[in-house]
């Protein structure tokens, strides 16, 4: 296992973008499960974070407004993550398309000769019925 040391101010950004990350997404899930107390006690938390100014005012914004800031940040990973996606998804769409070309060929091919069979086989029962006889082997009338 490695392990690295990240200096003083870059380790708090880590540690804020984190824990922001994670604060976002329990409160947006849960928050509406609290009891009032529990309520007044995040409220309270992010009273104290702000005027200790732990974090930036817009991440204290977007802590107040959880829900919004869950949205926006999934949004932001849509589109972050749109082209890969596309790509991904190009590959398995071109697969299937041709597959389905495939398929519908093989149906139109199955058909026709379904229907060349059904016409051979009322052209012999007609025949039968018109009491012909029929060299199977030579395929003529006799």
């Amino acid at each position: 296992m490695k392990c690295f040391a990240l200096p003083g101010s870059q380790l708090v950004k880590v540690i804020k973008a984190g824990f922001f990350r994670f604060f976002i997404f329990e409160k947006s899930y849960t928050f509406n499960f609290f009891e009032e107390s529990e309520q007044s006690k995040l409220s309270k938390l992010i009273r104290l974070w702000e005027d200790k100014s732990i974090f930036s005012p817009s991440s204290l914004k977007k802590m107040r407004n959880p829900h919004e800031s869950w949205e926006n940040y999934k949004e932001q990973l849509r589109v972050s993550y749109e082209k890969a996606i596309e790509r991904n998804t190009k590959t398995f769409i071109d697969t299937y398309n041709n597959f389905e070309k495939q398929h519908d060929a093989f149906v139109a091919h199955a058909k026709s000769t379904i229907n060349t069979l059904v016409n051979s086989y009322q052209e012999l029962i007609q025949c039968l019925n018109n009491n012909k006889s029929f060299s199977f082997i030579t395929g003529n009338s006799i």
